[in-house]
Order: structure tokens, then sequence, then C-alpha cells
């Protein structure tokens, strides 16, 4: 799965995000911490933060990544203050939000001005995610309702279909 499906969903997530520089970048959903320290590679000086809802995944990336600073706590609960962000990144891991429009406002809150909101998940049939037990993975419709209800300028939407996901760049105006 990482290399088929988390890999390459990062390395567009990255890409996606521009080539300017971040001072503070922020992975909801982070895992083991592979994604920010893919960040961090690019944007050396940043200062990197990721949250993640399971302890287990959290305590990986905390010892992967020693200069991040990893939170167990939940995308509709971000415990950041607002605008601090410069650049929110979050693959594959928004099917598992329990409120998704709630965990979009969060990145909003804690987003500054000009600040990005990277999102790529999920995009298959429903019958897919009826047998894996999730709620209906978002389109691009879906996707961008949520974003404008958060305040947020949807910038581009990327299928890789390959990878039966979807990319959705934000801008916080």
């Amino acid at each position: 799965m990482q290399r088929f499906l988390f890999e390459p969903v990062q390395a567009a997530a990255l890409d996606a995000a521009g080539t300017q520089s971040f001072d503070v970048v922020l992975d909801v959903g982070c895992g083991t911490g592979k994604l920010l320290a893919s960040a961090l590679q690019r944007w050396p000086r940043a200062h990197a933060t990721g949250v993640d809802p399971a302890f287990g995944m959290a305590t990986r990336a905390a010892a992967t990544l020693p200069s991040a600073v990893i939170v167990v706590a939940q995308a509709e609960h971000l415990p950041l203050p607002d605008a601090s962000v410069d650049l929110a990144l979050s693959t594959i891991s928004l099917h598992h939000w329990h409120d998704r429009d709630r965990g979009i406002a969060e990145v909003a809150r804690v987003l500054r001005p000009g600040g990005r909101f990277v999102l790529a998940d999920l995009l298959l049939a429903p019958w897919v995610a009826r047998l894996a037990g999730d709620e209906p993975y978002w389109d691009e419709g879906a996707r961008e309702r949520a974003f404008d209800r958060a305040g947020l300028v949807v910038g581009g939407h990327r299928a890789m279909r390959s990878r039966g996901t979807l990319l959705t760049v934000g801008v916080k105006p």
C-alpha cells in the first residue's frame, strides 16, 4: 500500500502545495509521519506539526520526527491557534473524519491568510465505500461546497485515477 497508494499521493500533494517556502506545515491525519518527513526535506526550515487521532500512529511519527510537534487529536478539534499555519496537508484520511465539514472548518481556522490546504483522499465507487464501512467518498462538488462553507477558495482538483484518489487545493483569502 505504501508504494502503490501513499507515496505517489503524498508526492502529488507536496507538488500541489507549490514552490514557495512555508514557515509552518501541518499534516492532518499524519499517520507514521512519512508525509511530514518529505515536507521537511522540501522545506527544511519549516516548523512541522502532525495530528493523528491514533495514539500508536502519533507515537511512531514522534519517534521518526523528533523535530516535529506530533499531537494526538482529531481533525475536528485541532489544538492550534487561529491563523498559525501556512500549509495544511491531508492525504488519505478525510474518509476517516467523523465530521468532515467541521474538520475542514478547523483547517481553515488555523490557516493564515494566503495559506494553502492540500487535501487528497479516496474517490472510489459508492459500493467500495459501503464495503469498507466508510461514508461515501467526496467528489469535486462535495469538496467545493465544504471548502466554500469553511471560507476556502478552491484552486483546483487533480484526479489520480490510477490511485483512486482526488486531490483538491484550497486557499484561505
